[in-house]
């Protein structure tokens, strides 16, 4: 389910767009704006779900990160280039989509970006969820004075938690940090004090 308005596509012609749409089968999903200057329109809107940045024989493309950034610093932007084009988006980009792609990379970046989305907002069912889980520890640990239970389970908590955000976004630290409301370098010290390896086949950004 794809709300009204929640895709962003950011290219010149209508290409990309159209292709989109398509691969979603949901037209009213998806705005358009010609170029990163037609995001100035939306600065008071909330984040889009994801951005998708045509940067295809686009002249002067390799300005257009740090315009689109500029513009929709919270977003995630998705470049889609040719298999030819190097990645140049820098580590603020949420990822790269090359040619030739086809409907299932497109939804495939739709869903990550939308379990981010819902990580990163919250979920009462997680709250539900670790109640139960707590009870269980509770009437497992039985009468236990002098138990530091705050920082034991805040710690088996928090490793769990830096690894999964970290997988989501595809080992991007920049992005992570911001999912969790904690400095880029606070995370870094984390990841060093947890030993959490980077995602399989991804590097750190």
């Amino acid at each position: 389910m794809v709300e009204p308005g929640a895709i962003l596509v950011v290219s010149p012609s209508d290409w990309l767009a159209s292709r989109v749409e398509r691969s979603l089968g949901s037209p009213e999903a998806v705005t358009r704006v010609p170029d990163p200057r037609a995001l100035a329109r939306y600065r008071r809107q909330r984040p889009f779900t994801i951005c998708f940045v045509d940067a295809r024989h686009t002249a002067g493309c390799e300005e257009w990160p740090a315009r689109c950034r500029k513009a929709r610093p919270l977003e995630r932007f998705v470049w889609v280039v040719d298999p030819w084009q190097p990645a140049n988006g820098g580590g603020e980009v949420y990822g790269y989509l090359r040619e030739p792609f086809g409907p299932a990379e497109v939804r495939a970046w739709l869903t990550r970006a939308q379990e981010e989305e819902r990580l990163a907002k919250g979920d009462r069912s997680l709250e539900d969820h670790l109640y139960d889980r707590f009870q269980e520890f509770l009437r497992d640990l039985g009468a236990s004075p002098g138990v530091r239970l705050h920082d034991l389970v805040w710690e088996q908590l928090e490793r769990p938690l830096i690894a999964s955000v970290l997988e989501w976004t595809g080992g991007n630290q920049t992005r992570a940090a911001r999912i969790l409301g904690i400095h880029r370098n606070t995370l870094r010290n984390k990841i060093r004090r947890f030993g959490i390896a980077p995602p399989p086949g991804r590097g750190r950004a």
